[in-house]
């Protein structure tokens, strides 16, 4: 069985640069530990998931833009850091299980 995810959930995206917690809109009523449950329709950009902080991925034109005129991969360092003070992994983890079920 599945795990139950609620508001609040930890996400990760593997080329954004900030975590981002979810948001459950309470349209549902259904809880756990007074907190609103999320179900497969709580995916809607924005409204549920919010961004990730900056974009670091290759296709992305304005990383692309940036890497082209200066030569450089600087977010490749920021992530690299923020990487090690999160704790290591790609895989963020709310009270050692996964944030999400796959």
């Amino acid at each position: 069985m599945p795990l139950q995810v609620c508001m609040g959930a930890h996400m990760m995206c593997s080329f954004g640069m900030a975590p981002s917690s979810l948001i459950v809109l309470p349209i549902n009523r259904v809880n756990t530990n007074m907190v609103p449950d999320a179900n497969i329709m709580d995916h809607v950009p924005i409204t549920n998931i919010p961004p990730f902080g900056m974009c670091i991925t290759p296709s992305n034109p304005a990383v692309a833009s940036h890497r082209r005129r200066t030569g450089r991969a600087d977010t490749d360092a920021v992530r690299a850091g923020y990487t090690r003070a999160m704790g290591g992994g790609r895989a963020q983890r709310d009270a050692g299980q996964p944030a999400h079920a796959r």
